[in-house]
């Protein structure tokens, strides 16, 4: 009986014996049928619009249904019937001569009736009586109907979508289909493109010749708010999304889908770079750059491809050019890093100087310079204008330089101004507790003990030694020539511990 009953609602043009039977809407639409009727019995189930003694018409339907004697206007409040009768052509017209009339039960109870009958485990006969309701519906102008035939649809989807135990982004996309074509909302149609959006996403980690710009393109083509920028990526609605997407759009007005629709725009851009950013972070700025033109409104991203691309060259610091160690220093600056920005450009100047041995007299100054400049390390600086001064005696930069920085010239030496004096015998000296020039390093060592920091230098033959104290505030130099061993040239104040 239960099934009987479920067919009877939805067959729209059922024969039984020599009777067809329509529901008004098909009756309506198989207009370009009716002179096939001509003279044949049929039945038509519908709600009536106007109701005489001698005569009624349907909603929607011109033809006239004219009544037998005693055939009186139902009772109650639906306005539901059902008629029989014969078919006829009237001149250019037709009619229906009706011989029985029955009232029914208004079409939402008999559809809720049928619904609660449906088996649980099958989507056709839902997607079929929901696709009946929301004809009926529109037929009628009845929004109550036609968002009973929407839900009845959308259990239907949900029931196909339950019965598939492997789910891919093809089959989703037959559901959006489906639900295109059975004229559901659009928040339901582009619930079901975003999730098969999503799961193509995670099928294209298995191919690396997924076509992204194909990909996207698509994107926006199907989810509106796709090319829109957002105001801001952040807020608890863009947590819940990034917690669980699908479950959050599928819940979601049609605005905030738009939103929402924006921002697994932004993730798959993401994706997409991150694809393509190299292991070692070499062309994350590259990528940046590119990144900012597609995405405005991410400010965070793009910092992260460039700290990709910072943490290579800081792992490749010796590589890099005068001009792109500033820039690493500088961006480890923004970051407040200003230790890591330090380190970089001391072992870049101290790799730097031990190369200058190839360099011109302008190397040398520009060395010092960065040295006294970006690190404040004036005697590195002073050590590294010395070893220029060995090999480029003439070079009036590196003399002035030298000159500012308090050293004045003694025969092929440089002096620091207030040293001190150097007539003194290194025995007597090395007795009362001095340091003077012609001392070893043994004899230094007696006086003050071992340096905390060496620094050393070669030049045309020369070995140039630096020893700092910067407990007595005190730096020594030592010079050596061929195979004599180092001796104390002057020593003067420690104005910075490096």
């Amino acid at each position: 009986m239960k099934w009987l009953f479920i067919a009877f609602c939805l067959l729209p043009l059922p024969v039984y014996g020599q009777v067809q039977e329509f529901s008004l809407p098909d009756f309506v639409a198989a207009e370009n049928r009716w002179p096939e009727l001509d003279g044949k019995r049929i039945r038509v189930e519908g709600r009536y619009a106007q109701f005489s003694p001698n005569a009624l018409r349907f909603q929607n339907c011109d033809i006239n249904f004219f009544l037998p004697d005693g055939i009186t206007r139902p009772l109650g409040r639906s306005r539901t019937i059902l008629v029989s009768g014969e078919f006829q052509r009237d001149g250019s017209s037709f009619r229906v001569m009706v011989d029985t009339l029955q009232q029914r039960p208004a079409e939402l109870e008999t559809i809720q009736l049928s619904r609660s009958l449906l088996p649980g485990n099958d989507a056709l006969p839902w997607l079929t009586l929901g696709q009946k309701t929301v004809r009926m519906g529109k037929f009628y102008e009845d929004e109550l109907l036609q968002k009973t035939g929407y839900e009845i649809l959308t259990e239907g989807l949900q029931k196909k979508r339950a019965s598939r135990v492997e789910v891919t982004s093809r089959f989703i996309k037959e559901i959006a289909a489906d639900a295109a074509q059975y004229g559901m909302p659009e928040t339901v149609v582009q619930k079901y493109e975003h999730e098969a959006f999503r799961l193509e996403l995670a099928e294209s980690q298995d191919r690396p010749d997924f076509d992204f710009a194909e990909y996207r393109k698509r994107i926006a083509a199907v989810l509106p708010g796709a090319n829109i920028p957002l105001s801001s990526l952040k807020g608890s609605l863009f947590e819940d999304y990034r917690a669980e997407p699908v479950k959050t759009f599928d819940r979601s007005s049609a605005h905030t889908q738009q939103q929402l629709s924006r921002l697994f725009y932004i993730d798959v851009v993401r994706t997409e770079y991150e694809r393509q950013l190299r292991k070692d972070g070499s062309n994350g700025d590259q990528l940046a750059r590119m990144y900012e033109k597609v995405i405005e409104e991410d400010q965070d991203f793009p910092e992260k491809l460039r700290n990709a691309a910072l943490e290579f060259r800081a792992k490749n610091i010796l590589m890099l050019s005068r001009s792109d160690l500033f820039a690493v220093a500088e961006q480890f600056r923004k970051q407040g890093e200003e230790e890591l920005a330090r380190a970089a450009i001391k072992r870049w100047l101290t790799n730097r100087r031990e190369q200058l041995i190839r360099g011109s007299a302008a190397d040398y100054l520009q060395t010092a310079l960065d040295f006294d400049t970006h690190l404040e390390m004036r005697e590195e600086g002073i050590e590294t204008a010395l070893a220029g001064l060995q090999r480029f005696p003439d070079a009036v930069p590196l003399r002035d330089l030298i000159q500012r920085w308090g050293f004045r010239p003694e025969g092929d030496r440089w002096i620091r101004v207030g040293a001190e004096p150097v007539g003194e015998k290194p025995t007597g000296a090395k007795s009362s507790g001095k340091i003077v020039a012609g001392m070893t390093r043994d004899d230094v060592v007696s006086v003050l003990g071992g340096p905390r920091k060496v620094s050393q230098l070669s030049a045309q033959g020369e070995n140039l030694l630096i020893w700092y104290y910067p407990d007595v505030k005190l730096v020594v130099r030592f010079r050596q020539k061929g195979i004599s061993p180092h001796t104390v040239t002057d020593l003067g104040p420690l104005e910075m511990v490096p």
